[in-house]
């Protein structure tokens, strides 16, 4: 089933309407048992169950990207009810900073801190008080690796976590590919 979303454009695989959005232009994540998924492309995303994105077609989230302060962030969905997602360049351990209503924090560097683990403490979904934690593995150049996935992420990324399907994921430098990680 996934397979079909990566062969159509974004557009009629996901979105219900006409796209002229290449394989390169997506920037596409999955987890190892191919039933999660996050598709982003310029100005929008779908996150979700495969089957799901690929049995009822949307219109997909709007998305909003600002680099303020070094800090580069990709909200996802409408304001009040984003899902987050930011990197604070250069990566240095135990940096702490904010993207829509989530706040992260470089939990451990790897090679010299040209790679993270940073923790996002995203709010409850609706009017439930609390957050929960949120972890993802981002390289200095390349953006976002791995995300999501309940577990440890001390010493391995978790089996759920939603892996890139690509060379280049969201918040990537804006000197890819020139920029370098290892």
């Amino acid at each position: 089933m996934f397979a079909a979303l990566l062969a159509l454009p974004i557009g009629s695989a996901l979105a219900g309407n006409a796209s002229s959005a290449s394989p390169a232009e997506r920037i596409v994540y999955l987890n190892a048992d191919q039933d999660y998924v996050m598709v982003f492309e310029k100005g929008r995303a779908q996150i979700g169950s495969a089957a799901l994105l690929a049995l009822a077609p949307g219109k997909g989230l709007s998305t909003v990207e600002s680099n303020k302060g070094g800090v580069q962030c990709l909200s996802v969905g409408p304001a009040g009810a984003t899902v987050d997602f930011a990197i604070k360049r250069p990566l240095k351990s135990g940096a702490s900073f904010e993207c829509g209503r989530t706040h992260f924090r470089v939990t451990s560097c790897l090679a010299d801190c040209r790679a993270a683990i940073i923790e996002a403490d995203r709010p409850l979904s609706g009017t439930r008080p609390g957050t929960y934690a949120d972890h993802f593995y981002v390289d200095s150049c390349r953006g976002m690796i791995a995300a999501g996935g309940v577990g440890d992420w001390t010493h391995s990324i978790p089996f759920g976590a939603a892996l890139l399907r690509g060379k280049v994921g969201i918040l990537a430098s804006s000197d890819f590919p020139k920029c370098s990680s290892f």
